[in-house]
Order: structure tokens, then C-alpha cells, then sequence
């Protein structure tokens, strides 16, 4: 379902535009003549990175703990994490740190991806009228567990753009 509604989107009309918008915007938009335009890529670019990581850490703070709407909220923020840096990735060429980094976010997103595979289930078994049973706790506390590992070695390695 969800893959199907990937596929409507890239086909529909507002995702061209949406494409036509950041083309031109890349080709002509304001920051070409603002400060940032005498900077070095790899500065602007990082103080973009700086701001997506810190609002991140703030998102996954107590991360076990979190509701699962919340939760949720932080697999999309690493999933938009793991896309900035695969599209920055010619800025730090063969940077093992980004590499890891990038897969850091991928792996955080699939474990959250898990979790969230396991509410959503829940949800839809519940809407039936039908009680959830059978749920296996230990694949749902090992999911939380890998996350979390996750962001304590994300959070340990720190941003590979300084």
C-alpha cells in the first residue's frame, strides 16, 4: 500500500512541480547572491547539517520512551537525515565517517520502521473488533534495543561534517 503510494506521488502532477520549483531554485534561487554564495559548499552545507542533527537529537531524547506518534516523527526525521547525506555525499568523497553515518540513519529508520510495522498491526487488528495476541514483546523490545544502540553510536561518532 505504502509503495503504491510512493509510486502515485512520483507520477503525479505536483510532484513535477515540485521538482520544476527546486530546479530553479538551485539554478537562480536567492542564496546565489546572498552571504552564502562567496562560501564553500562544504560550509553551507554543514550548517544546514548542524541544524537537521541537533533538531534530531532533541527529536530522539529518551527514545524508549517516546509515544509511538513521537517515535514515529523521529524515523521520519533520521529517513530525511540519511537522504541529506546521501545528496551531499560528493562534498566529502570517500569519507568512511559519512558512509557510517549514512548507514547510522538507515538502520535507524529500519528498526523504527519495525516498531512502527508492529503499531500499525496492532491498529488495524484493533479496528477489526479483534483483540492483538500473539505479538512476539521480545522482537519489539530487540527492535527498541537496536535503536537505541543505534542512536547512542550515531550520537557517539557525532556529525561526520566537522
Amino acid at each position: 500500500e505504502a509503495a503504491a503510494a510512493a509510486e502515485e506521488r512520483l507520477a503525479s502532477l505536483d510532484w513535477e512541480q515540485e521538482l520544476d520549483v527546486l530546479a530553479v531554485a538551485a539554478e537562480a534561487g536567492a542564496w546565489r547572491e546572498g552571504p552564502a554564495a562567496v562560501e564553500p559548499a562544504r560550509y553551507v552545507v554543514g550548517h544546514g547539517l548542524d541544524a537537521w542533527w541537533w533538531s534530531l537529537c532533541a527529536r530522539w531524547r529518551g527514545l524508549a520512551g517516546l509515544s509511538d506518534a513521537k517515535r514515529h516523527r523521529v524515523r521520519i526525521a533520521a529517513k530525511k537525515m540519511r537522504y541529506l547525506t546521501e545528496l551531499t555525499a560528493g562534498l566529502w568523497d570517500g569519507s568512511a565517517r559519512r558512509e557510517a553515518a549514512t548507514a547510522g540513519f538507515k538502520a535507524m529508520q529500519d528498526h523504527l520502521g519495525e516498531l512502527q510495522d508492529y503499531v500499525a498491526a496492532v491498529e488495524v487488528i484493533r479496528a477489526h473488533g479483534f483483540r492483538a495476541v500473539g505479538a512476539d514483546p521480545a522482537a519489539v523490545t530487540a527492535a527498541m534495543a537496536r535503536a537505541v544502540a543505534t542512536r547512542e553510536k550515531l550520537e557517539q561518532a557525532g556529525p561526520y561534517w566537522r
